[in-house]
């Protein structure tokens, strides 16, 4: 396993209202990283809304915009386990609150190359995606940082919605996060959405960790958040089976 170092100084402290200090890898080549500056600085301002807290974080400056992009799928992940983090210290107070994020974790008895390149080959990603009863039609995926994708899919009625997305990060066959916007049948957006997905190498097999949640969301994006989670566990179900197939 490879251990990557980052640190950093603090400039700043105000509890509970700020915090601001430096960031920086210890060697940036070794998160895929080429010459820019050594280190940036992060701000983070913490502001009391209605019994709640919103976090206010900004971070600059940036080599480039994938380098930007890249540390933005890093964050949105980090800040996802300080979210489970901070409900297992004071759990929600309304259990029937809908959801704003989606968190799934998979183990797979098959190799980490192969699991990766069924998210990733378009030949391979037709055999799985979408819930119980979908088709895929078309399936263009541009495996790079950087890189499109499209994904239509049939539903069992005959209608037609998709997927389309950019890889905003893209390390085979450790991880990849896409921004990506779901499509009605009519072809038009109604969200975007920040999907980080993780390959780790685990007894043997591999486990896969997917955190996703909307960057533009609807009024009732829960709603759609809560469909989203049945509709993965289905294509996850599909995937073991189609990799599964693939070990034989």
């Amino acid at each position: 396993m490879v251990t990557l170092g980052q640190g950093g100084t603090i400039l700043e402290v105000k509890p509970p209202e700020l915090l601001k200090y430096t960031f920086g890898w210890d060697n940036r080549a070794s998160v895929g990283l080429g010459d820019g500056p050594k280190e940036n600085v992060i701000t983070i301002r913490f502001e009391e809304q209605g019994g709640r807290t919103v976090m206010h974080f900004h971070q600059a400056p940036f080599a480039t915009e994938s380098e930007r992009d890249g540390h933005n799928g890093g964050w949105n992940s980090a800040f996802d386990s300080f979210a489970e983090f901070i409900l297992r210290v004071q759990p929600a107070r309304d259990a029937e609150e809908l959801p704003s994020e989606l968190h799934l974790r998979r183990f797979f008895a098959a190799p980490r190359d192969l699991v990766f390149d069924a998210w990733t080959k378009p030949e391979m990603v037709k055999e799985w995606w979408g819930p119980k009863g979908f088709t895929i039609p078309a399936c263009e995926i541009d495996a790079r940082q950087g890189g499109e994708f499209f994904i239509q899919m049939k539903m069992p009625d005959g209608t037609l919605c998709g997927l389309k997305g950019r890889y905003v990060e893209f390390y085979p066959p450790y991880r990849f996060h896409y921004i990506g916007t779901p499509l009605d049948k009519d072809g038009n957006a109604f969200a975007e959405t920040w999907t980080s997905v993780y390959f780790e190498e685990k007894n043997g097999g591999t486990e896969v960790v997917l955190d996703g949640h909307f960057t533009k969301s609807p009024l009732n994006a829960g709603l759609h958040i809560k469909g989203a989670r049945e509709g993965w566990k289905q294509m996850l179900d599909k995937l073991e089976v189609f990799v599964e197939s693939r070990r034989m």
